[in-house]
């Protein structure tokens, strides 16, 4: 591996992601898991030692994934941190520093980055999957490890807590849910974190189908810290849920697009409902701000474009639709998977998604003015609420 003249030899690599492993347009542009200090112990790369290199498949501007982590880093969650990244492809006998396009880079959220924003490495992180919520399922800690997925070292004294901090979620009166949630974690900061993932439409979170997401236990406090990952597909698209105009329209009021019983519990609390609707305000009027954001794409446009612009003439396209709208949003085709038509010749064509599914070519600038002014009128009882679903027709 070569970057900024340093050679980095025996650097572990493997492939990454789902749909955004199928759905690479010409089998090159992949994503990777880099692991700096697998073959050689202790080394880092710019004080990392892991990190990955997400290709930015599902989303036409290639800039969706890092500016949704900058927004959860501005609301002050713990969120990973990102930078754009041009790669190149050599193959020994077959390609020579072939330019593969706009890469983002993200930071692996496991030892160091608990030790930069929680002061340890010790604790229990898991990433739970395949579920809605945070589920109870029993007293035994092995009945839970095929689904919350721990990382690292696990202690009993940790799941010990885990476990009854999901029973609590589950079981707890009332009363107590609204008194004692707080000994679990920040009430302010878990409203704080469904809620911008509402604002954003993200669907394949939490909120929605149960994963993209990491909680972590800190030994000392106690509480549970909810940490976003994944997020490729914010500001409305998640590829299954319809157009991006409607996930524009889904509802923050009733984030959950299937029933997730700590959201629920918490929203229709008496007293953390309402702090929960503060915390939407919060963030339409501190965050999430329509002039603040176009700002941001400005800058991260000047930067990108050249290297979008060299990646394929469909990576130019959409860019161009999306992020400079110096194409109408409907010029040309805009069918999934995207698949450029250079590579037709070579009969490669990716999969993953039916051919129901569509790039969505709104604006980005123009999908969060509407998300912030929908948002804005939902809290102020103006506009009707769509609750979010999955739904393949338009």
């Amino acid at each position: 591996m070569e970057s900024d003249r340093q050679t980095l030899t025996n650097v572990g690599v493997r492939f990454k992601g789902v749909s955004s492993l199928v759905r690479a347009p010409n089998g090159l542009k992949r994503p990777f898991k880099l692991d700096f200090d697998r073959n050689t112990k202790g080394r880092k790369f710019h004080g990392i030692g892991e990190l990955y290199l997400n290709n930015n498949i599902n989303d036409a501007t290639q800039l969706r994934e890092s500016l949704a982590y900058e927004l959860f880093r501005r609301a002050g969650l713990p969120a990973p941190r990102t930078a754009f990244v041009r790669v190149t492809l050599s193959i020994p006998g077959r390609i020579n520093h072939q330019h593969l396009g706009l890469y983002t880079a993200v930071e692996v959220v496991e030892g160091d980055f608990l030790r930069w924003n929680f002061g340890t490495k010790k604790g229990l992180l898991v990433k739970p999957e395949k579920m809605q919520g945070l589920q109870y399922l029993g007293e035994d800690w092995e009945g839970y490890k095929d689904l919350y997925h721990p990382k690292g070292a696990v202690d009993p004294v940790d799941t010990r807590r885990f476990i009854d901090f999901v029973r609590f979620i589950q079981e707890a009166k009332p009363e107590e849910f609204r008194s004692k949630l707080k000994d679990s974690l920040d009430p302010e900061k878990f409203a704080r974190f469904v809620a911008l993932n509402s604002i954003l439409a993200k669907i394949d979170s939490f909120i929605g189908n149960g994963h993209n997401y990491f909680v972590y236990m800190h030994p000392a406090s106690h509480l549970a810290t909810f940490i976003p990952w994944d997020l490729n597909e914010a500001f409305g698209m998640h590829p299954v849920s319809g157009r991006s105009g409607r996930q524009m329209e889904f509802s923050i009021l009733r984030p959950d697009a299937d029933p997730n019983h700590l959201i629920q519990r918490f929203i229709s609390d008496r007293s953390l409902g309402p702090l929960y609707r503060d915390q939407c305000s919060w963030l339409l009027t501190n965050v999430f701000v329509p002039a603040t954001l176009s700002l941001d794409i400005d800058r991260i446009a000047a930067v990108t474009k050249p290297v979008v612009f060299a990646e394929s003439k469909r990576a130019r396209a959409d860019f161009e639709r999306t992020v400079l709208r110096t194409l109408k949003p409907d010029f040309g085709d805009t069918s999934q998977p995207r698949h450029d038509r250079e590579f037709k010749d070579a009969g490669y064509r990716p999969w993953g998604f039916p051919d129901a599914v569509e790039i969505d070519n709104m604006p980005l600038k123009d999908w969060i003015a509407g998300r912030h002014a929908h948002a804005l009128g939902q809290l102020e009882g103006r506009v009707r609420r769509t609750p979010p679903r999955p739904c393949l027709a338009q």
